[in-house]
């Protein structure tokens, strides 16, 4: 089983510093509107994707990666986020045998209704 490293604890303290805003539907709680979609366009890298991670988000597993709603992209592979309208943190660290090493992370608006692509590879996150 591959381990997430050392570098998951930048990307914590990243994105525990950043704020994301929802917003709320009448009578049922926050219900998904829009779409984040992230494709790895990295040729032999394995990234990982999280949206919105949880304040304080140190996993030291995969399993506890994805437990928290990320997702692992194999090359050529695009992973969705189904997410509230509204401005949300979008991170990513590539997985390599010796751990997860920090690619970045983007604040990115979702539209309601509508889908937000991204782009990932061992550089950095981009707009589609």
């Amino acid at each position: 089983m591959r381990y997430l490293g050392v570098c998951a604890l930048v990307v914590a303290l990243l994105i525990g510093s950043l704020e994301c805003q929802t917003a709320f539907a009448g009578g049922g709680g926050t219900k998904a509107n829009a779409t984040i979609e992230v494709k790895n366009v990295d040729g032999a890298a394995t990234i990982g994707v999280i949206v919105d991670p949880p304040a304080g988000f140190n996993p030291t597993s995969l399993d506890e990666f994805k437990a928290a709603g990320g997702k692992i992209l194999g090359p050529g592979k695009t992973g969705s986020f189904r997410v509230v309208a509204g401005r949300h943190t979008v991170a990513a660290g590539e997985v390599t045998n010796n751990g997860y090493v920090f690619i970045g992370a983007m604040d990115v608006t979702a539209a309601k209704h509508k889908t937000t692509k991204l782009v990932v590879d061992t550089t950095g996150l981009n707009f589609k």
